[in-house]
Formats: structure tokens, sequence, C-alpha cells
């Protein structure tokens, strides 16, 4: 996976970015510990709190951000209170209630805004409850934690709310989650089931709280990741464990998103997470010293999908991270395969599976293989075998496939040398065979993929004249 930054170097004077979100006008902005940050794509704007200075933010610490489609945005503080950027004079503006009065005073500290899909801000506080503003008649209603009641907040401390597909709200709490009825008010605890099933012997805080489009309600916390199903029935755990490959990176959950194609990212303090649901298992990128384009830090607090499908990370110490998800149509890195590995062909079967064909520098190949928008693997593609057209495995002379239950590789009789140059046309025409569909040629694995016409596998030569280049033969 190959991420862009936006850091120190390009002008983020904070490095710890808390929240993440785009404006109707396409502008994307930053809360961080120092103030608040606006990137037009081309370079960044930097504000701060200027005392006595009308109009200025309330204070630096940008803890939460909301977008509304009437063009404002919402700015949660740390110390400051809730305040509104007027797009028109560029001004902050505090959030007030109809009495005149602050909607969230300045002690009562944000963590979290939701804009539901009745245009009411929901604001999270860390030790005063939940506030709904309607920002339309400036109404405040509030909801706290009571002893006597077992129908109200788990607790006080509030660090996220998302809201669920009937118009419910989830809330994370440092007792755990609840489900809100913004109708009746009415609140229903989940704290003490959820921890259990994460075998935790009391409350266990959660970080923050997603219903994906399955209906599954999905709770980052601070001993794991819970996944309750839409039936309600079951809870599902997820956890780290140490030197077990596709497994949480770390317990600390801080972030969830699910992008506009389904896929589920999972936000951790050693990482961020793919979540492969076929698989039930996860993708880990980390930062690598050695790799520019890796991720800038381990410690991911925030994601955000912006209008153009772009993916924006934040993390804690090194600014904002952007992924484009096009850039997985061709050219994934493979990475952990033996070194000097060669991609030499590419195709696609009837099940919309992406094969790459691999030689290694002993000319035995490998067949790997990623479905539609999954990649494999710490951001690898998998080894397996190619398919035929009803979909079969296919086992042939040279290519090492992938024992799919065992998820192990095995080796099969040598007999072709895939090498770039050393491969025989007759040996690539009979490999096509086995694999009927489109040929896609690029130069190196990083580049966009270009399809080759005549549909099939066909025998080609490497160019010597352009390295990484091939020909038809």
């Amino acid at each position: 996976m190959h991420f862009t930054h936006l850091g120190a170097d390009a002008g983020l004077a904070q490095g710890g970015v808390m929240a993440i979100v785009e404006d109707s006008q396409g502008f994307l902005w930053l809360g961080t510990e120092d103030g608040l940050v606006r990137y037009d794509g081309y370079a960044l704007r930097h504000l701060i709190r200027q005392r006595g200075v009308p109009g200025s933010l309330p204070n630096n610490w940008i803890a939460a951000l909301a977008s509304g489609s009437d063009g404002r945005l919402w700015i949660g503080t740390d110390g400051g209170g809730v305040a509104w950027r007027d797009p028109m004079t560029g001004r902050f503006l505090p959030l007030r209630s109809a009495a005149g009065e602050a909607a969230v005073p300045p002690e009562e500290k944000v963590r979290a805004l939701h804009l539901d899909h009745r245009g009411h801000l929901w604001i999270a506080t860390r030790t005063a409850g939940l506030v709904e503003v309607d920002v339309v008649t400036a109404q405040v209603r509030r909801f706290q934690h009571s002893e006597a009641d077992g129908a109200t907040l788990s607790d006080d401390g509030v660090l996220a709310v998302a809201e669920g597909h009937g118009g419910a709200l989830w809330v994370a709490t440092h007792l755990g989650v609840d489900r809100l009825d913004p109708a009746s008010g009415r609140v229903e605890r989940l704290g003490l089931r959820v921890a259990a099933a994460l075998g935790a012997s009391g409350p266990v805080q959660a970080n923050a709280v997603l219903e994906d489009q399955h209906g599954d309600l999905w709770v980052g916390t601070d001993a794991g990741l819970a996944k309750i199903e839409a039936a309600g029935e079951r809870v599902r755990v997820y956890r780290s464990q140490r030197d077990v490959p596709g497994t949480l990176p770390s317990d600390h959950v801080q972030a969830l998103l699910e992008d506009d194609s389904g896929r589920l990212w999972i936000g951790t303090g050693a990482g961020l997470a793919l979540f492969d649901r076929r698989a039930e298992r996860f993708d880990t990128y980390r930062h690598q010293a050695a790799d520019p384009a890796s991720l800038p830090d381990d410690y991911v607090i925030s994601l955000y999908e912006d209008r153009a499908g772009l993916m924006w990370i934040g993390t804690k110490t090194k600014g904002v991270a952007k992924w484009n998800p096009r850039s997985w149509s061709f050219g994934h890195q493979l990475g952990g395969d033996p070194a000097g590995t060669a991609v030499t062909a590419f195709a696609e079967d009837g099940k919309e599976t992406l094969w790459d064909l691999a030689a290694d520098p002993g000319g035995a190949g490998t067949v790997f293989h990623r479905p539609r928008g999954q990649p494999g693997p710490e951001g690898r593609l998998g080894a397996s075998a190619p398919r035929q057209s009803d979909g079969r495995a296919s086992g042939l002379p040279g290519i090492r496939p992938l024992d799919e239950r065992a998820r192990r590789r095995r080796d099969c009789q040598p007999g072709l040398d895939l090498r770039p140059g050393l491969a025989r046309p007759a040996d690539l025409r009979r490999l096509g065979r086995e694999i009927p569909a489109g040929l896609r040629r690029g130069q190196g694995r990083r580049h966009p993929a270009h399809p080759l016409p005549g549909g099939a596998l066909a025998g080609r030569r490497h160019s010597r004249e352009l390295p990484g280049a091939w020909r038809r033969v």
C-alpha cells in the first residue's frame, strides 16, 4: 500500500491529527492539538486562536470536527466548547442555545461530534455526557448517567458517537457502549455484554463505534475489537496475538471506518488494519523506516474517506497519510516473498480475481492472486494456483499453489523456467490456456495495467532494450 504524507515537511505544525473532515466546498480540515489546518490539495493553512481577536478559534486543541450540508464547519475543542465556522466570512462563532448560553461550556471538554440525518448535532463530552443541539432552533437536550435509572447512559465520559441505519445512536463511553433512541431518550447498555465476550473481568472502555452496511455493530475498545451481529444474539471478538499472522495488530482500537467499497478499516496503537471479511483475518500496514511510502506512524487515531474516495489516516505524532484506492488497480507491490521475485504476467479469471505470475531467481513459478478490492496479508498478494474457466484450481508444472484450506504453500514438480527472458513462448501459451482471461501488461510492478488484445495469455519475450517491458512474440 502506497501512502503519501502530510507532515512537518509539508508545513504541518503539530503531528497529532485528532480529527479529519471535508467541507461542502471540498477543503480538507485537520484538527490538531495546536490549531485547525485547512488543506486545498496544494498547501496547508494553519489557523490558531488569537487572543482578543473576535472571530478566531476559541481554543487550539481541536478534538472533533463535523461538516454540514449548509457549508458550516463544526469544531469541538478541549477547553473552548463548540464553535462553527461561517463559510461566507471565515469567522468562528460559539455554538449557543436558544437562551443565548454556551451549548457546551468550556470546561466540558469535547471528544466527538456527529451530525445526524435530521441535521442535529451530537456532542460527546469527556465528563458531562452527551449533548444534542438542533442547529436550526438552537434547542438543547442533555443525556447523562443516573445511578437510579438503568435506561440512562452507562457513564458521562463519552468518546464517540455513530448513527445506525434505523436512526438510533451508538454511544461509546468509558464503561462500554450504549444504544440511544433519540425519540424516547431511552438507553440500552451493552457494555457488560461486550466486556464478557472480550474476557474482561470488568467494564471495558469503548473508543470507537460503527454500524456497518450489514447492520453489524463494531466496537473498538482498549481490550480488542468486538462485533455484535445484526441479529443481536452473537458477539464475536478479535484480539491481538503475538506472532500469529492475520490477527489484530493491537488490542487498543482507536478508530473505525467502513469505506464506500465496504472495506472495514481499524486504526490501532500498532498500525492500520484492514479486515478481510471472507477470511476473518486482518491485513496490517505499519511504518517501515526503509520505505518512505509506508505509514508515517503506527499509532492511528483518526480515519476519514472523502467524497473522491481517498482515505485519510490521522496519526498521533507524524501527521496524516493519504491513500488512493485506485492505486490497487495494478502493481500492488509484493513483500515478504523470495528476494528477486519478478512479475511476468497478469490475468483475471471469471470471478474477478487478479492472477499474477511471478518467478523467483531459480526459475520456479508462483501465481499470486487477489480478489478485486482485497489485498493480501501485510499488503501482499497471496500465493495460490490459477483457476480454470469453471473456477477450479489448476495444478501446473513449475507453479507453487496454495492449499486453500490450510492456507499453506506447497511445491509442485518444477517444469517451467519463468524468469524474464528465459520463459519459452510455448510454455507461456500452455499456461495461458489454463487461465482464459485478458492479459495485462505493465512496466514494473507499480505502474498502471494495460490490456493486450487477444484475450488469453499469449507467449511473450522480455525486451532487453526496455527493462521491465514485454512485447508480443
